[in-house]
């Protein structure tokens, strides 16, 4: 992977960051939620006999269940966008953007919900609280009238609409109702029901506050994800692997390809011509001048201290040879990325003999490596220069020489080859 400007690496790094947050977060919530589900604590204050089910014994772990559910779904997410930052990785950035685009989308569906069918949401929840009062005091459960009696003092209200809810049913006016809290009037004229819907209300900057910067954080998750992953494709890694025979044309190609690259760092902003983002190299001095390169060795095998500074923007790299190119810019760019993160463009032929003590790209680098199936072959997208340049006006005497490294000779090969045998007669009227 190419080297990537400030502005990305800054995005990826508060964006791990962020995630890790969320991480932590959720391991809190998946520990509150455990706890909720296993501990009995909630079953004395809320008894099993109670007979509207908003206050049964099941709310506590169907509460630990939901709490669960949502500490694991943040886990996995923030899972997602750590790895995809982390390990520049598409794949899980790409699960990060669409879970965390669903999660908006049902966010922003939930408010449009709750905001269209707030007078029937309101009733509702006015109706479950009678049904709820009723309840209590028509069964004396004494620790639920005691929380009753809290929120009237909190909030300073009296039964559900007004005082009217304990006159209408015979309950005793608790001392909660009244002003002085001893029995003594005035007595609060709000109903509870109202007086929440009051206070929620007046708590309606601090929440749409706290749930912007939630839906902000969101936003910019989804922008971060978008845009690295557009980063992480736009600066892929270019490994190519352009095989043909003699006169295919594969020197004048490494030119072409040479200048266009270099062409292409020169006209992105703030480049520095000085500065070596492409190199083309050849394993023999002969092969090198050839296509205006430098030796591998040359280019390569210079000690890491001498050679480090000059070749710590390499972004690309086009050679003749793989030789010991892969484990050179590892050590060079400090990466454990085949080849150090560069992309390289190899040509040669495969009918060619192998270097001495070196071994082929579809082969093992070590013994080792057989234990591992990783040769550097799987890394490269094949292509094939098929046409023969270099003999173009002589077709036939081309596919001959293609049969013969081919080992695929016919007769009629060889009688061409034949026709071209130049006897001693002939070499010694040369050479007089």
């Amino acid at each position: 992977m190419a080297r990537f400007s400030c502005g990305v690496q800054c995005t990826r790094i508060i964006l791990f960051s962020l995630n890790i947050l969320f991480f932590l977060f959720g391991l809190t919530l998946l520990g509150f939620g455990i706890y909720v589900k296993v501990s009995n604590r909630f079953e004395i204050a809320l008894p099993d006999n109670i007979g509207v089910k908003i206050v049964s014994g099941d709310v506590p772990g169907a509460v630990g269940i939901l709490l669960i559910t949502v500490a694991v779904f943040t886990i996995l997410l923030s899972a997602f966008g750590c790895c995809g930052a982390l390990f520049k990785n598409r794949v899980f950035l790409y699960l990060y953007t669409i879970i965390l685009g669903l999660l908006v989308i049902v966010e922003l569906a939930a408010f449009i919900i709750t905001l269209y069918y707030r007078v029937q949401i309101r009733d509702s929840y006015k109706s479950g609280f009678r049904e709820l009062f009723i309840e209590i005091y028509s069964n004396n459960h004494t620790d639920l009238q005691h929380v009753i009696e809290d929120i009237e003092r909190n909030f300073k209200c009296c039964g559900i609409d007004n005082v009217t809810d304990y006159y209408t049913h015979n309950y005793t006016v608790p001392a909660s109702c009244y002003k002085d809290q001893d029995f003594h009037k005035p007595i609060f004229k709000e109903g509870c029901a109202n007086a929440a819907i009051t206070w929620l209300w007046n708590q309606i900057p601090i929440i749409g506050g706290v749930l912007g910067v939630i839906l902000l954080i969101e936003i910019f998750g989804i922008a971060s994800s978008i845009s690295l992953e557009a980063c992480y494709a736009a600066y892929n890694n270019i490994d190519y692997l352009l095989n043909g025979g003699a006169g295919v044309g594969k020197s004048t190609l490494i030119k072409a390809v040479y200048q266009s690259v270099l062409r292409f760092y020169n006209s992105l902003p703030g480049s520095n011509p000085e500065t070596i983002r492409t190199a083309i190299c050849a394993p023999t001095d002969k092969a090198a001048s050839l296509i205006d390169g430098m030796t591998l060795h040359s280019f390569l095998s210079l000690p890491i201290n001498q050679c480090k500074h000059k070749l710590v923007k390499l972004d690309s790299g086009i050679s003749n040879k793989i030789g010991q190119v892969d484990a050179r810019l590892q050590q060079i760019m400090k990466s454990r990325e085949p080849f150090g993160g560069v992309s390289v463009i190899v040509l040669g032929d495969f009918n060619q003999l192998r270097p001495i003590d070196d071994k082929y790209i579809f082969q093992f680098n070590n013994s080792y490596n057989a234990l591992v199936d990783n040769p550097l072959w799987s890394l490269f997208e094949l292509f094939e220069l098929m046409e023969i340049m270099r003999q173009n006006d002589d077709k036939i005497f081309a596919i001959a020489l293609s049969n013969i490294a081919k080992g695929m000779m016919t007769l009629e090969d060889i009688n061409l080859l034949k026709l071209r045998i130049v006897s001693n007669e002939n070499l010694e009227i040369m050479g007089d």
